[in-house]
């Protein structure tokens, strides 16, 4: 055979690879990234390979499985768009140190097992460790002094509730004991309604904390509505402290959640293409 028909043939064999690989089935785009459907394929069985799963629960991980594709698809984009890189030395490492700890299980057989290919756990690999990087630089400002408030509050069901604390507050009432009376939050309610010093990020409501973070020690605001009902908020200090040991991997935790709900929320994603 001629060797520029043996050109030709080799160049129309890589197109129709190229195009076949295009022409995978997306499930998903994050920001025109797409996601694959045998990524999500993969990913949903390794979420259900311990579990068995019935009609009731089925759906349950198929959207936890998309969720974790495409929270990923953001951690990669934030991390190039940072520049945050892996080498392959970096997960050469951390594979070696998962062989040293499965001792005498062959390394096949345990990727077999865990449904990975090598290339497979390669890149699950790198995946961690960027998203490690990018959950370190997101709560990198939770170490040494970090700014915290003291508050507390009384939690109602309605506008109205709301404004009748705020007028026995007002004609004398003391705040602790009016918080243990009628504050629907069980787990602050019998400690006054003491939040308890806390960081941005850390409340379960955001606007609540706002609040409390821009108002000075001994103003009382309110109604404040949140998803579960009215507060009325007192700040009660305001200082500049480290977060204890036992309180930051959590709180880390938390803080690189609410990044992800937010980058998730701003990001451009499609479904079921």
């Amino acid at each position: 055979m001629r060797p520029a028909l043996i050109l030709l043939l080799g160049l129309m064999l890589l197109a129709n690879g190229a195009l076949a690989q295009e022409a995978e089935p997306a499930i998903a785009s994050v920001n025109g990234a797409l996601i694959s459907r045998s990524q999500f394929e993969q990913t949903l069985a390794r979420i259900t390979s311990d579990t068995p799963v019935v009609a009731a629960d089925s759906d349950a991980l198929e959207t936890k499985a998309l969720n974790v594709l495409v929270e990923q698809e953001l951690i990669s984009q934030f991390a190039e768009q940072r520049g945050i890189h892996v080498s392959d030395r970096e997960i050469e490492a951390e594979i070696e140190n998962l062989q040293e700890t499965l001792g005498e299980t062959p390394w096949g057989s345990w990727l077999a097992d865990n449904l990975y290919s090598a290339e497979d756990f390669r890149a699950a690999v790198h995946d961690q460790i960027v998203t490690g990087r990018v959950r370190d630089e997101i709560t990198a400002d939770l170490h040494g002094l970090v700014e915290h408030v003291r508050a507390r509050h009384i939690l109602v069901t309605s506008p109205t509730a709301a404004r009748a604390v705020l007028i026995s507050l007002e004609n004398g009432a003391d705040f602790a004991a009016l918080a243990a009376q009628v504050s629907l939050d069980v787990t602050s309610k019998d400690a006054g309604g003491d939040l308890g010093w806390f960081v941005r990020g850390e409340l379960l409501d955001e606007s609540l904390a706002d609040i409390a973070f821009s108002t000075e020690p001994g103003a009382v605001t309110g109604p404040i509505a949140s998803s579960l009902g009215y507060h009325i908020l007192e700040t009660l200090d305001k200082a500049h402290r480290s977060i204890e040991a036992a309180r930051l991997p959590s709180l880390m935790k938390s803080i690189f959640e609410r990044w992800l709900t937010g980058q998730a929320q701003a990001a451009d994603i499609i479904f079921n293409l």
